[in-house]
């Protein structure tokens, strides 16, 4: 079992809050966003009050067995993610918040039908970003309305955790206690790498990234158990290798739609023409590709939503080169604690990827005179 770091009193934390929501919403006046952020605010503010400390949780025996047995995990994985990756984890997950069946929150992108464009929205902090969050569904429902109202191509999903890079302790949420092992050390992973790394304004930097740290940490963890089921690492590595070859059909789907949409032809016959290749991709994927997979049922469900643009650049944020960030892990010896430093150096650069690159180039054993 590991040892939970101390957590701040509860006079501290709402000192913390109330100072975070009078900077927001100053920040906030003048960008057309205060309403917004001083409902996400109140949102915010009630799961921080609401939170209970994990070990009061796990002391109180309203867990089901395997329930607490997910919420311990977690602190193994959170206390992993410091210790050997050297990802900054602050008090996040050392409190806990029932969400009473529901999901945390509530996510709404969109984009132009015609082209790869995203809908942004520009917060302080943050600075632009190509989704808004939401704790009322209502709300969500009625963003995602008047997007499709105005034309443009929407995706909503659930969230299943977020980060407030470190601003705050994030909680771990009641619904994440019903995560296989392998999705749940990616996802705590995941929004601790937002934690230690985060570029303002960029997304798909954030995400990706987050992406190749989740999934690659989720995998170190996994190795590092001495009790772990012999066939559970072999169905963890299936289950990415499926994941990877989704997600090169869906950048090749994007490749195609993108020379599509970089034709002559006017935006009424780009939206109407756009099936056609979605269509095709869809045949190729169902007749080349599906049998590949290890567990081919679970892809062949994958197909059934509409996959627009909104679907696909948000699939595309989180799974954009992947293998530039492999290769910087490669080029440290894959030490977790060195890649971090390389990452954060990049996130401070004029051009991230342009800096990995020329790291890579600078750094990688076969670039080093013997």
């Amino acid at each position: 079992m590991m040892r939970c770091e101390h957590t701040m009193p509860f006079y501290h934390r709402l000192s913390t809050l109330g100072s975070l929501i009078v900077a927001t919403t100053l920040l906030a006046t003048g960008c057309g966003n205060a309403d917004y952020i001083g409902r996400v605010v109140g949102g915010q503010l009630r799961i921080y009050l609401e939170s209970q400390p994990v070990e009061q949780v796990l002391a109180s025996n309203t867990l089901t067995d395997v329930q607490a047995e997910r919420l311990r995990l977690i602190l193994d994985v959170r206390q992993f993610g410091i210790d050997e990756l050297g990802l900054f984890a602050g008090d996040s997950y050392t409190f806990f918040f029932d969400t009473k069946g529901q999901p945390p929150a509530y996510n709404v992108s969109a984009s132009h039908k015609d082209r790869f464009e995203s809908v942004t929205w520009t917060f302080p902090f943050v600075g632009e970003v190509p989704y808004l969050g939401f704790f009322d569904p209502d709300e969500a429902d009625a963003l995602e309305a008047t997007l499709i109202a105005d034309g443009f191509d929407v995706r909503q999903v659930e969230v299943a955790a977020y980060s407030t890079l470190g601003i705050l302790p994030d909680p771990i949420f009641s619904s994440m206690l019903d995560f296989h092992e392998v999705s749940l050390a990616d996802l705590i992973l995941h929004e601790m790498t937002h934690n230690t790394v985060f570029r303002d304004g960029d997304t798909d930097f954030n995400e990706s990234l987050a992406t190749f740290i989740g999934r690659t940490g989720a995998m170190a963890f996994l190795e590092s158990q001495d009790d772990i089921d012999p066939l559970f690492l072999p169905a963890a590595i299936d289950g990415y290798e499926d994941l990877d070859r989704w997600n090169a059909f869906l950048a090749s789907l994007y490749e195609s739609l993108e020379a599509f949409y970089a034709s002559d032809l006017s935006s009424a016959d780009k939206i109407a023409g756009r099936q056609r290749v979605y269509e095709e991709a869809m045949t190729r994927f169902k007749e080349e590709a599906l049998d590949e997979f290890h567990r081919s049922q679970r892809f062949e469900s994958a197909l059934e939503p509409e996959i627009n643009n909104a679907w696909l650049l948000s699939n595309r944020r989180y799974n954009l080169d992947l293998a530039l960030f492999a290769e910087v892990f490669e080029a440290t010896g894959e030490d977790f604690k060195a890649s971090i430093v390389v990452f954060q150096d990049a996130s401070n650069a004029d051009d991230a990827k342009a800096f990995l690159r020329d790291w890579i180039a600078a750094n990688a054993p076969d670039s080093v005179d013997p």
